[in-house]
């Protein structure tokens, strides 16, 4: 019986091991860059009060925060919705978007690529607004 036990354990260990190495090589990382012409930043969540800032310290640490949500990259992804439901933009001085992610429900737009959003990322965004808010 003990047997059979560690052998399920190993089996079911090993499962998990290819699934996480699987999702882990399927993700990927959007770069929002940070450069001089930014003047200022918006990030809109539902459920949470936005952040509007000119702030360069705020923007480079929300950009880097940011920078470390995975997203799925498939060819498949479809956008239900008529409007974002979430907005990452960044402006210059003459308040002209310079590169934005908007979010439509499961479905994350970067430029003309598409990638699906990965769950809890509407969390960690509303996190983010709380975090920057409370301060």
């Amino acid at each position: 019986m003990k047997k059979l036990l560690y052998k399920s354990i190993i089996i079911i260990s090993i499962a998990l091991s290819v699934i996480i190495i699987i999702v882990c090589a399927l993700t990927t990382k959007i770069k929002l860059n940070y450069s001089e012409k930014v003047y200022s930043m918006e990030l809109m969540v539902p459920g949470a009060r936005g952040i509007r800032t000119q702030d360069r310290d705020v923007i480079k640490e929300t950009i880097s925060k940011v920078n470390k949500i995975r997203y799925y990259k498939y060819n498949i992804s479809k956008i239900y919705n008529s409007s974002y439901d979430v907005t990452i933009s960044l402006y210059d001085k003459n308040n002209k978007k310079i590169e934005s992610i908007e979010f439509y429900g499961d479905v994350a737009v970067h430029g003309k690529n598409k990638y699906t959003v990965l769950p809890f990322t509407y969390g960690k965004l509303e996190r983010l607004c709380k975090e920057f808010n409370g301060k």
